[in-house]
């Protein structure tokens, strides 16, 4: 009983600073009577029920009876806060001792409730170093080896969003939207504890069922969406989307959307490359005016030697070039514009290293034009088959574009080639937006 002297009125304290009542705590633990005894120190607690107490607390185990424990925890979360600013920072060597640091903290003072933290943090920094084979394998054992409840599941859950992010730069959206579908279930089991987590879910997933063309399942998810967590600008932008690339297809719909960019762009670099992909985006999809098109067309020649100089910038400004390119071929476009283009993305190249997507990407463009600028079969035969040669393992809507063009150039009259043209045609507006979705998309959040 000595031992337990002032565990009643320490449980009574951290209870009503969680706001709960007490038999909410009680659930699933004892009676309301018993608990009331408890904090009112009429009665004894068994340890597995006090671990219970920590579980619905958000305790480390063992948290009533080491008397400095509260200091420890301080200080491991004053470490975890440090790691968090470190890598926002991208402050890689630093974090790498940190991580060490935190561990052997962790380890000294038996506060094994933040192991799964360490897991957590040591996968974001694998995000950050770009290794995401170590960084899938910290999120999935969070997600799979330590037990749900109120003190892991918010990490779980932000896990998951990691999870998925990782799964989307990999294209893997069968992984994806089962990650993310899984972290959603497990949220509504926790009521208004994970509100920010859940809703961060519902927009990711949003953004997957947009990529992969189900819309009105996108805008489902973004209508589960009611904190201030996501902003309305970013829903906004969302739903629109969703509704111009669906039947709902209009004008009012297009200036909706560039006029919501043109409020959000705050002049930063990336939101200039966003507007200037949905303005192509949207002539392709409406096909304005003459003078409209015209306005754009002069409008983003101006702009592509500011563009031209945003070397930080380099992958996302050649992906806009290639954007353009293509839409202004598909489209028949003056040439002059194309050779602009097309010269412009080659300068361009210089500042992108191993990236051999982009690499195929621009052989592939480079071929279109010299097909219908200059008619020159043999020259572009040859740049295709550059190309596929680069991507051939990696992006499979590039290659099924690369094998289609080969395919016409060869003159192939089979069955196959027939059902490949017919295939492509139905899917064209589609494979426009699914080759440069990471212009129009905002990015997963995690």
């Amino acid at each position: 009983m000595d031992k337990q002297v002032g565990i009643g009125r320490k449980i009574r304290r951290l209870r009503k600073q969680k706001r709960l009542t007490l038999g909410e705590l009680a659930e699933g633990i004892c009676s309301i009577g018993k608990m009331s005894n408890i904090e009112n120190e009429l009665s004894t607690v068994s340890d597995e029920d006090l671990n219970k107490i920590c579980e619905k607390l958000s305790l480390p185990f063992g948290y009533f009876h080491d008397p400095n424990i509260s200091e420890k925890v301080a200080e491991l979360d004053y470490l975890q806060c440090r790691l968090l600013n470190l890598l926002q920072l991208n402050q890689n060597n630093d974090c790498k001792e940190e991580l060490q640091t935190f561990l052997l903290k962790i380890e000294e003072y038996g506060v094994k409730s933040k192991l799964i933290e360490y897991d957590y943090l040591c996968g974001l920094f694998h995000i950050k170093q770009k290794k995401w084979g170590q960084a899938k394998e910290k999120f999935i054992t969070i997600t799979q080896k330590y037990e749900l409840n109120e003190m892991t599941v918010q990490t779980k859950l932000k896990s998951c969003n990691a999870l998925a992010f990782i799964y989307f730069k990999e294209k893997d959206m069968a992984q994806c939207v089962k990650i993310l579908e899984k972290g959603i279930s497990i949220s509504e089991s926790f009521k208004n504890s994970v509100t920010s987590e859940r809703e961060i879910l519902s927009y990711n997933l949003a953004i997957v069922y947009l990529y992969i063309g189900i819309n009105h399942r996108s805008l489902q998810s973004l209508h589960k969406i009611k904190s201030s967590y996501i902003s309305d600008q970013e829903k906004t932008y969302l739903k629109l989307l969703a509704r111009f690339m669906g039947a709902d297809e209009n004008n009012s719909i297009q200036r909706e959307l560039l006029q919501l960019q043109t409020v959000t762009s705050n002049n930063s670099p990336q939101a200039l490359l966003k507007t200037w992909a949905l303005m192509i985006y949207s002539v392709m999809k409406v096909t304005p005016t003459p003078q409209f098109e015209e306005l754009i067309t002069d409008s983003f020649k101006r702009d592509i030697a500011f563009l031209s100089e945003m070397h930080d910038h380099a992958k996302e400004v050649l992906a806009l070039f290639h954007f353009a390119l293509y839409i202004s071929i598909d489209s028949k476009q003056d040439a002059p514009l194309q050779e602009l283009l097309l010269q412009q993305s080659m300068d361009m190249l210089r500042y992108v290293k191993d990236d051999n997507i982009i690499q195929a990407r621009n052989l592939y463009l480079k071929s279109l034009v010299e097909l219908r600028q200059h008619n020159n079969k043999t020259k572009a035969l040859s740049l295709l088959y550059d190309a596929l040669q680069l991507v051939q393992h990696t992006d499979e809507v590039l290659v099924a574009e690369i094998i289609y063009e080969i395919t016409k150039l060869n003159g192939t009259n089979s069955l196959e080639a027939t059902a490949l043209a017919k295939y492509h045609q139905h899917l064209k507006p589609q494979l426009k937006f699914l080759h440069f979705y990471d212009l129009l998309l905002p990015p997963l959040k995690y």
